[in-house]
């Protein structure tokens, strides 16, 4: 069985322009939980989808729950009734002291956007995110797999996932694609076509 995974960076992000300014300290700062997209995030997204003609051919949307990916979702799919489902194990690596990455309550979620589907969240508070540990890649791997699992158990064929740079690199690259690393990262809102074969 073959199925079409379309991985989406979101769009540029209040940490990503931040990261240019200040470096690796930005990804601790207390002042930058969650953080959302800028204007050119939210037109990069909107211009996508403008011009993605395989669209349409979508049978859902997995997106991480945290707000720029809930964002870039919501402006590339505008005007359609594709379903759209937030999954807490399409979240971006490390779950652990990078403020931007955590996420906020389900129920603040599904009050913000409330054309999305939140019932699958782990829990109401995000309890993947850790303070004061990193997380593992074996945990990242896990994550992963769970998402493969419930792609492989759902009748959909071409399948959008509205994510982050690190945990679609490691989807198509199997390693990050970080700036910190000295290595280029994956484009913002582009389509990145992956066919995943199950038995």
């Amino acid at each position: 069985m073959i199925k079409n995974l379309y991985c989406i960076r979101h769009g540029e992000s209040t940490h990503n322009v931040l990261y240019k300014k200040h470096g690796m300290k930005t990804f601790f700062d207390k002042n930058y939980y969650d953080t959302k997209l800028t204007e050119l995030g939210e037109n990069q997204a909107l211009e996508l989808g403008n011009t993605w003609n395989d669209k349409e051919k979508m049978d859902i949307v997995l997106v991480s729950p945290l707000s720029r990916t809930l964002q870039t979702a919501m402006n590339i799919f505008k005007g359609t009734n594709i379903k759209i489902i937030a999954l807490d194990c399409l979240k971006e690596y490390p779950q652990g002291k990078h403020t931007c990455n955590k996420r906020d309550t389900s129920n603040n979620l599904s009050n913000k956007f409330p054309q999305i589907d939140f019932s699958l969240l782990d829990s109401n508070e995000d309890e993947m995110w850790s303070k004061t540990e990193i997380e593992s890649i074996q945990s990242l791997l896990d994550r992963m797999n769970k998402m493969y699992d419930f792609i492989e158990t759902k009748n959909y064929t071409n399948i959008a996932l509205v994510g982050h740079n690190s945990f679609i690199s490691m989807i198509k690259d199997q390693r990050f694609n970080r700036n910190e690393d000295g290595l280029e990262e994956l484009k913002y809102c582009h389509p990145y076509k992956i066919k995943l074969k199950f038995d």
